[in-house]
């Protein structure tokens, strides 16, 4: 991390420093390059399920390896399809033009008015942690108070084949009640494709999702084709009876918050996403302990600590106390 920690400041500014510079971009951590940060459009037949994965600022996929004191130089490169997606009112954050401001480790967009709300997006790679973490700024111009359905979307990569290792409930079944989760392409660490955790909000947070759409998209399914042999549904080698399909669900997880922003303010959401290459779970599971802190520590690298008590799916809960009298 540079030696001066990066402001935040309010809406319609930009990091201290930022240089304009077109897209794509990439973001550099430690033995992690978050890749193509760039206006995608995907193909209006490309629907995994969750949404129609349409437009984002952030996609792209993944390039992360241990260096040669790990004994894995690069190796474990491929990892999410589309990754950081946003939507507001069910419509994706696109940036209005080919420019974003840059300062060392932080892409900022501009600002895009959806469902009423000015919103802007700040993508950071933390410098402390293999951990990038999406801001997603709303603020409410008007007079009113204003609640929009806010949605993290993102394709892992797992090519069909995700495997949820745990989840902060302690099991392997993603819900919403799940703060973070670690997923795998197949059962195991498998060489070529990071660990991927997933972290959507923090405990005991103002703000959780409201619905958790979990794998959703497509995935190779093991069925039993009866009476069939090996090469049944294009070919299998699981033996007489078995058979590998392509079918849906299974790669893109959507998590929708419903957030209401008061007049004349600014409320915040952040998500983070961390990769590890290390063929076993330990260095992921190592980062999860950063998820179950909350928004402090590495987490809130450069933030301005005015910030972070307005990121809603971070932040707890007021708890109003019932006064007690003695006497």
């Amino acid at each position: 991390m540079a030696a001066a920690a990066l402001l935040m400041v309010g809406l319609g500014a930009s990091p201290l420093g930022a240089a304009t510079e077109t897209l794509p971009q990439d973001l550099t951590g430690p033995d992690v390059v978050w890749l193509d940060f760039d206006n995608w459009i995907v193909p209006d037949d490309a629907v995994y399920g969750c949404t129609s994965l349409d437009h984002a600022i952030a996609t792209g996929e993944v390039l992360s390896g241990y260096g040669p004191d790990e004994g894995n130089s690069s190796d474990q490169t491929d990892g999410f399809d589309t990754y950081a997606l946003v939507t507001v009112n069910g419509e994706y954050f696109l940036n209005p033009d080919d420019t974003v401001d840059v300062a060392d480790n932080t892409i900022t967009t501009d600002v895009v008015n959806m469902g009423g709300l000015d919103v802007r997006i700040r993508h950071t790679a933390l410098q402390s942690q293999p951990v990038l973490r999406t801001l997603v700024e709303l603020t409410n111009p008007t007079d009113a108070a204003l609640t929009q359905t806010v949605t993290f979307e993102q394709d892992l990569g797992s090519d069909g084949n995700t495997w949820v290792q745990t989840t902060s409930s302690g099991d392997d079944d993603w819900t919403a009640a799940d703060r973070w989760a670690v997923t795998t392409e197949d059962e195991e660490p498998s060489f070529g494709d990071p660990v991927i955790t997933t972290a959507l909000y923090g405990p005991g947070a103002i703000a959780t999702p409201i619905s958790l759409l979990d794998l959703c998209g497509e995935r190779w399914d093991l069925i039993e084709a009866l009476a069939k042999d090996d090469t049944t549904a294009g070919g299998s080698s699981g033996g007489a009876g078995t058979a590998a399909v392509y079918s849906e669900a299974a790669q893109t997880s959507a998590a929708h918050f419903s957030v209401t922003v008061p007049a004349g303010q600014t409320r915040y959401l952040a998500f983070f996403n961390s990769a590890t290459t290390d063929e076993s779970l330990d260095p992921a599971l190592a980062v999860t302990g950063l998820y179950d802190a909350g928004l402090t520590g590495a987490l809130a690298e450069g933030l301005d600590p005015a910030v972070i008590p307005l990121v809603v799916n971070w932040a707890p809960a007021v708890v109003e106390l019932e006064p007690t009298f003695t006497g």
